[in-house]
């Protein structure tokens, strides 16, 4: 079973990584006592909803200016730990039988959220690693001057 860290980001994105777990462990709990793949797909949506909501609440807290490193690294946590209960529930979802149109769909728009706010939180840890440049240029540039 897994269980959700503690994150230092806020209330709604604590308590929806949370309910993420829920509906993980609700997935692998139902697959191994031979759920139904209806109720199944249930619970799987519920899950794919949460992944995608929880990638649009990473996004956003990547726009906060006050980030610190610690919450970039929760950030971080939560890309990561959600895309691994992603590629397993998709796994497990091929085995169980329990994938359908919607659940196909809401999988694909959850993959591509996260891997939007991945390529976000990227950026951004980049621009805070890099050294601040100072304000004079380096080399000259041909830039026309106004008469």
């Amino acid at each position: 079973r897994v269980e959700a860290k503690e994150i230092d980001l806020d209330r709604y994105t604590q308590e929806s990584f949370e309910r993420l777990h829920q509906y993980h462990n609700q997935i692998v709990d139902g697959i191994s006592e031979g759920q139904s793949p209806f109720g199944l797909n249930l619970i799987g949506k519920k899950f794919l909803e949460y992944i995608d909501y929880i990638g649009m609440e990473a996004g956003s807290q990547l726009y906060d200016r006050g980030l610190d490193n610690n919450k970039l690294e929760n950030i971080d946590e939560v890309i990561s730990t959600s895309k691994t209960l992603l590629a397993n529930v998709d796994s497990m979802s091929e085995t169980a039988g329990f994938k359908n149109k919607d659940f196909i769909k809401l999988y694909e728009k959850a993959i591509t959220s996260l891997d939007k706010v991945e390529v976000e939180f990227e950026r951004v840890s980049a621009r805070r690693s890099t050294p601040t440049q100072s304000l004079q240029p380096t080399t000259p540039q041909n830039t026309p001057r106004l008469r």
